[in-house]
């Protein structure tokens, strides 16, 4: 598909239709400037007989001078029209470009050529603020006449246009960007992108496209938007420079301000409009524009202004009214300034929050200080500013005196150095260093550090020193900040032993108690336990939970500009995808993780995506090189992380058809992991195993890692059935599977089911097998290959077809030049061998065999 009519596959779909449709003489398609169009335009005139024309607002005074193109020039106007009735075939369509910028002549004209010898007219038209022109929208109201509505793209529309347009997967942050500035106005994303690329404000990772910064507007939608203060008076002008300052003011801020009129002026002139009680601009670039003809002092003085009226109003919003004092240079109140901090940064607003934040460190009382340090610090991180945010508390904590807020601060340095660096003797260092500091028995030092360094021993896999160090703390004496850190390490712990169930209910209880109690938890905390459950979900076998769980995390951290968050939410959707079977999506998440985790040198994050980027390829039967040269360029892993990656490696060298070295890989994997007591990974490899084709070893182990979640069952049952070529158990795995959600796994189970047996039941798996293969893009996986992809000889394909499309035998028998119990034999013979029944059931069947 062209970039042209990206996006836009309904759309076309639906005015073919109406096209095709007899009694339609008109279709207009309608939308706002920009939004593609000409591009449908351009695709359906070419898919017809179509002569063009294109409306301008310089011929609008022009009698026919939008047609006159289609007849010779210099002829009486009479004759023109009849010139241009003849100019268009009978059976043909006239093709108009922006009809409401014809001449009242040529649009008269149009309009008659559609009523004429069997023609159409195919037209589009510019929408204002969603309403007609007045002289097209007469031509609505006659018999015939149908329109459709082309809306601006949504986000998903918007990520598949940049794809399309850069040639390669994009960043969610500048989709995002993209689409909130666009508003899905495809004009103006291609204007973007092209600009962004011509000055290099675009950087092309191994993963992708991503922007470091803000992309800058080009000149002609600026010099268009900036057309619109044209004709204002100087005080409405004035007012939209006020209101470049935040976007956005509610009434309250209106009506003291003073300049009700003027606001009223920008309305009525389309620079900005009333959402609800609150003035915003027309457009979000509008505000970047104006805001961009300001000079720093005229800047200074608006943030300063602004934030008086803010100020001013009742309950007023203390984030928004700190930040524009510090902006406009102010010295605030540090107390207030740290309230709003904590405010911006609970409210998902990290960016805000450390400016904030760090307006208040340097403040004398080292209370203030340390707060604010902690603050900032989180914001760094979440920002994905890890060193910086290292650096921040390294430098702020010796200054500290003893007692919870300077243990908090140590707690935040070893979390950072832990899953920033991977540095485990680094973090655990801090702790001890820190303890150091406190007298024997000082109240609550033991269980803070305690959770602090669990969180550690189950990031480096030994999840059950992890639970015997906290297992005896009551997480009620705990501050909240640690009281979900220690509710997320009893998450990871439990699902790295198998405890699926256990590790689900932790997680729910986290984000419930979240939820009730908001104030105790900000934006990130729901994010990262969100993140956890996906885990718990996907590794017990609920898989379509995982994936939910997982995108509604990406989704908010995206929107909150929380780097990390984004980073392990994107690969744990990636992961839950891989197992659901669909490795197309599941590659696209991994890329999305590794287009946030990479800026951020998250580099553990970036291993596992890698690992399940490779992965997916693999199943695909594509050995992706550069992912696993760039995987093997990153430092060795550490703990529950590590394990993984043997996995990727094993699907590249089966890929690479060395299914002896793939095992090699599972093998060295499997070792590591029994090391470290990693039960889940184990019986992750172990399934492996299996799927990359080992045949014994594999069922007794599994039984003797103790699991009993629905996917360890599942597991067990598979590799029973592989081992003893039962085709009971063979069939309980396949059905299981299907139950967690994994399609690939339960299409794998059903091959291997229709390779261990007969007749009707080896028929039935195969066409099950084939069915949900193809649900998930039929991917090329050892399980699944070197199954018949048709059981059929080819006389029976074609009874069975003519029998499928209702043919009788006697029809079938005649065409064929057989006996009618010829026929009835054939087809006897494909009841049996498709392990169906009857006739009626052939259709359904036919048409899938050689989907394996």
């Amino acid at each position: 598909m062209v970039a042209a009519t990206v996006g836009r596959g309904r759309d076309l779909a639906l005015v073919r239709a109406r096209l095709r449709d007899a009694s339609a003489r008109v279709v207009l398609v309608v939308g706002d400037a920009g939004v593609g169009k000409s591009h449908l335009l351009d695709v359906l005139a070419a898919e017809r007989t179509a002569v063009r024309a294109w409306g301008a607002r310089g011929l609008a005074s022009v009698p026919l001078g939008a047609l006159a193109h289609l007849v010779t020039s210099g002829e009486s106007l009479t004759t023109m029209v009849a010139g241009v009735l003849e100019a268009v075939p009978a059976g043909g369509v006239l093709v108009v470009d922006d009809l409401d910028q014809l001449d009242e002549v040529s649009l008269a004209v149009a309009v008659r050529v559609a009523r004429d010898r069997d023609r159409m007219l195919l037209a589009s038209v510019r929408t204002e603020d969603g309403e007609l022109p007045a002289a097209v929208a007469a031509v609505t109201h006659d018999a015939g006449t149908t329109t459709h509505l082309i809306r601006p793209f949504d986000p998903a529309e918007t990520e598949q246009l940049l794809e399309e347009l850069l040639g390669d997967a994009v960043d969610p942050a500048l989709v995002d960007q993209v689409w909130r500035r666009s508003r899905g106005n495809a004009l103006l994303v291609s204007q973007l992108v092209g600009e962004a690329r011509t000055r290099g404000d675009l950087v092309r990772t191994d993963a992708g496209w991503l922007a470091p910064g803000r992309l800058r507007l080009p000149a002609e939608p600026r010099r268009l938007l900036l057309a619109r203060l044209d004709g204002l008076s100087g005080e409405a002008v004035a007012a939209a420079h006020l209101l470049a300052v935040a976007e956005r003011m509610p009434l309250a801020e209106v009506t003291l301000s003073g300049r009700g009129r003027c606001f009223d002026e920008l309305v009525e002139a389309e620079v900005a409009d009333w959402s609800g009680d609150v003035l915003r601009f027309a457009h979000p670039l509008l505000a970047e524009v104006v805001w961009d003809t300001l000079t720093p002092l005229q800047r200074q003085d608006l943030h300063r202004d602004h934030a008086t009226l803010v100020r001013a109003v009742p309950g007023h919003d203390v984030v928004r009214a700190a930040a524009l004092a510090l902006e406009a240079g102010d010295v605030p109140d540090l107390d207030g300034l740290l309230v709003a901090a904590r405010l911006a940064m609970a409210g998902g607003s990290p960016g805000t929050a450390l400016r904030l934040a760090l307006g208040a460190v340097a403040a004398v009382d080292v209370e203030v200080s340390g707060q604010a340090t902690l603050v900032a610090a989180t914001a760094y991180a979440e920002l994905g500013q890890l060193d910086d945010a290292g650096s921040l508390i390294r430098r702020v904590l010796p200054q500290q005196p003893i007692g919870a807020l300077a243990a908090a601060l140590a707690v935040a340095l070893h979390n950072l150095v832990v899953w920033g660096s991977f540095d485990l003797p680094g973090a655990a260092e801090v702790l001890r260093t820190e303890a150091q500091r406190y007298p024997e028995g000082t109240p609550l030092i033991v269980e803070v550090f305690a959770v602090a360094q669990a969180d550690g021993l189950v990031y480096g896999g030994r999840a059950e020193e992890a639970l015997a160090l906290v297992g005896d703390i009551d997480p009620a004496v705990l501050p909240s900040d640690l009281r979900y850190l220690h509710l997320g390490t009893l998450t990871h712990a439990n699902t790295q032993l198998g405890r699926t169930a256990e590790a689900i209910a932790v997680a729910k209880g986290a984000l419930a108690a979240a939820a009730d109690d908001p104030a105790s938890a900000d934006a990130a905390t729901r994010y990262k336990h969100l993140t956890n459950l996906s885990n718990a979900l996907r590794e017990h076998g609920r898989l379509e939970e995982a994936a939910a769980c997982a995108e509604q995390a990406h989704q908010g951290a995206l929107a909150d500009g929380r780097v990390l968050e984004r980073a392990w939410a994107a690969l744990n959707a990636g992961a839950a995808w891989m197992q659901i079977g669909d490795t197309a999506t599941a590659a696209t998440w991994a890329r999305r993780s590794l287009l946030a985790s990479a800026p951020a040198a998250m580099v553990d994050c970036q291993r596992l995506a890698l690992a399940v980027l490779i992965a997916a390829q693999g199943m695909q039967g594509v050995a992706d090189g550069p992912s696993l040269r760039r995987l093997d360029e990153l430092p060795d892993g550490v703990g529950f992380l590590r394990h993984h990656v043997p996995i990727a490696r094993a699907w590249t060298a089966a890929a690479q058809g060395r299914p002896g070295l793939a095992l090699g890989h599972l093998e060295a994997g499997l070792r590591s992991a029994k090391v470290s007591g990693a039960v889940v990974s184990q019986a992750w490899i172990l399934h492996e195993q299996l799927r990359l084709g080992a045949r014994s070893g594999v069922w007794r182990h599994l039984v003797d890692l103790g699991l009993a979640s629905p996917m360890a069952q599942a597991r067990e049952a598979l590799a029973r059935g592989i081992e003893l070529r039962d085709p009971a158990a063979l069939a309980e795995a396949a059905l299981a599977f299907e139950e967690t959600g994994a399609v690939l796994f339960a299409a794998e189970a059903h091959a291997e089911l229709a390779r261990s047996t007969t007749g009707r039941e080896a028929a039935r798996a195969r066409h099950r097998a084939g069915e949900l293969a193809a649900r998930v893009g039929a991917p090329r996986t050892p399980l699944l290959l070197g199954v018949p992809a048709d059981p059929l000889s080819p006389r029976e394909r074609v009874v069975a077809e003519r029998a499928a499309s209702g043919a009788s035998n006697a029809e079938i028998a005649a065409a064929l030049h057989l006996s009618v119990r010829t026929v009835e034999n054939h087809l006897a013979r494909c009841y049996a061998k498709l392990g169906i029944q009857s006739r009626t059931e052939l259709g359904s069947v036919v048409g899938v065999i050689g989907a394996v």
